[in-house]
């Protein structure tokens, strides 16, 4: 069940992709199931809306990052 006591930001930040796309998961469940109340809904809500922002952020440095290293490789894909 939705906890809002896991709405640190400082542990969201040490989340990794898979670890915070497990919780915006769970979260995506329990609000599906429809049995939380509408206080823990938008709580949950707002958690699931800081851990997508958390997902693309970890997306876009993982982009950049292959974007970088496709630049710096050779064109015919050997070394030297």
């Amino acid at each position: 069940m939705y906890n809002a006591r896991d709405m640190s930001a400082g542990r969201d930040s040490r989340l990794s992709f898979e670890q915070a796309l497990r919780q915006l998961e769970q979260i995506t469940a329990e609000i599906e199931d429809g049995t939380l109340p509408l206080e823990e809904v938008v709580a949950a809500y707002k958690r699931g809306v800081k851990l997508l922002a958390h997902c693309r952020q970890k997306l876009e440095t993982a982009r950049e990052a292959v974007e970088t290293l496709s630049a710096e490789a050779p064109a015919n894909g050997k070394n030297g």
